[in-house]
């Protein structure tokens, strides 16, 4: 509408916007063609060098002012009142009517016992406007059966959210690979078979970040000691302990009062996660009953640590991170072991080196640089053109029990479901049946 505007003066109008049925989602237009790529797909009208596609709705107001036409643009926006930061003004996306999720996203099956029942949850998130009802089921590969075949779910107002869980088992003559299980929600003479995770925060505009609802299921040849016992220092997050509850291992969490107070020697072995000591204050204190319960025979593992590691002699005996760090970015690079006959690679799983292909994003890192002669390195890996890099498996003695460390990268190997590398892990925490 065309119309004169006054000094001071505030003119409003407003407009009627629909959404259309088959509106594009508001999502990237790159992606991640798998979970452990290194790089995007873009799609193939992708406006290149931006961050994010512009917004589908932005409103102009064209005037003149003294005979100069202005033009102002804003993007179509929702406000609202937070009581710690004030109003907040963040795009208007457009979402699936449901939104569909499926855990674990990767699960490992070993060859014995491969027939064994496996748990699948699917959670279905409602963006209807009021009711909806449906059925929720999974696609799976043949010869596979879920149960319940199906479920139903009803919401009565959106922003509810419904869990399912099925268990699924697979063919008792399974061969050894790789199999996709899919969860599919079907409402309304639709289908939806992904979901998407929201990154929210003040200062950015929220964005949805989507995957597909399945999970990747390896099949392979595994042996674990049994009646393990494990107890592990989560760190900076990592998902080596589902990993290694896929694996039937006995597992808990240690908080702050387990290592102040609790009885650590009902583990078999105890394992710290990536950057426990520059995050876990509590484990820095309560240190020294670690090494207390490795020489009384507890087997205690740490993983990769940053320079907070060199601030004092948390191992048994002196060792340090050089800095700059030792590590080995190329995930293909030659690995050799030091030690052949070491249980690391005899017990329970004989570790040859096929068992370091297909390794993702890189070795590892933050290897030891320097240790005492107690320490002895079990593996040898080095970038082209580099040294050999020895200290990102090390054993030490100590007591009776055993203290290892390791900058291998298992916080990216294992959750990408890799064979070889869970076949090691598992030999690693089976250390103290094997000694035994």
């Amino acid at each position: 509408a065309r119309r004169a505007i006054g000094y001071n003066e505030l003119v409003t109008d407003s407009l009627m916007v629909t959404v259309a049925p088959n509106a594009r989602l508001s999502r990237p237009y790159w992606r991640h063609a798998s979970e452990h790529d290194g790089w995007v797909t873009v799609e193939p009208d992708a406006p290149i060098g931006l961050p994010w596609r512009p917004p589908d709705v932005v409103g102009h107001a064209v005037f003149a002012v003294n005979g100069i036409p202005v033009e102002i643009t804003q993007p179509l926006q929702f406000r609202t009142a937070d009581k710690a930061f004030g109003e907040i003004r963040r795009e208007v996306l457009v979402a699936p009517a449901l939104a569909v999720s499926l855990t674990p996203e990767m699960a490992v099956i070993p060859m014995a016992g491969a027939h064994q029942p496996r748990r699948f949850r699917v959670s279905v998130w409602n963006n209807v406007r009021g009711r909806a009802s449906g059925t929720l089921r999974l696609d799976l590969p043949d010869g596979w059966s879920a149960t319940p075949p199906e479920a139903s779910f009803s919401f009565t107002r959106q922003d509810q959210e419904v869990t399912v869980a099925f268990d699924v088992t697979p063919p008792r003559a399974i061969p050894a690979g790789a199999y996709r299980v899919r969860a599919v929600a079907e409402w309304n003479g639709q289908r939806f078979t992904e979901g998407y995770r929201t990154i929210a925060y003040p200062h950015i505009e929220t964005r949805h970040l989507y995957r597909e609802a399945a999970s990747e299921v390896r099949v392979f040849e595994i042996r674990v000691a049994d009646g393990l016992t494990v107890g592990y220092i989560m760190g900076g997050g990592d998902d080596v302990p589902q990993a290694l509850s896929q694996l039937g291992v006995n597992m808990r969490l240690l908080g702050p009062e387990d290592l102040a107070t609790g009885d650590l020697s009902q583990y078999d072995v105890i394992v710290a996660g990536i950057r426990a000591y520059e995050v876990r204050d509590d484990l820095i204190a309560h240190n020294q009953r670690l090494l207390e319960y490795v020489k009384a025979g507890g087997t205690y593992i740490v993983q990769y640590n940053k320079y907070e590691f060199n601030a004092e002699q948390y191992g048994p005996y002196p060792a340090k991170i050089r800095q700059p760090h030792d590590r080995v970015t190329r995930e293909d690079a030659p690995v050799t072991i030091l030690d052949p006959t070491n249980p690391v690679f005899n017990v329970p799983n004989k570790i040859t080196s096929a068992d370091f292909d297909g390794w993702v994003q890189e070795r590892g890192l933050y290897f030891l640089g320097e240790w005492d002669s107690r320490y002895v390195p079990l593996l040898a890996c080095n970038d082209p053109g580099e040294e050999p890099k020895r200290g990102g498996l090390v054993e030490a003695h100590y007591g009776k029990g055993l203290y290892i460390y390791t900058g291998y990268a298992w916080f990216r190997q294992l959750p990408a479901g890799l064979p070889g590398a869970y076949r090691l892990f598992a030999n690693l925490i089976s250390l103290p049946k094997a000694h035994q």
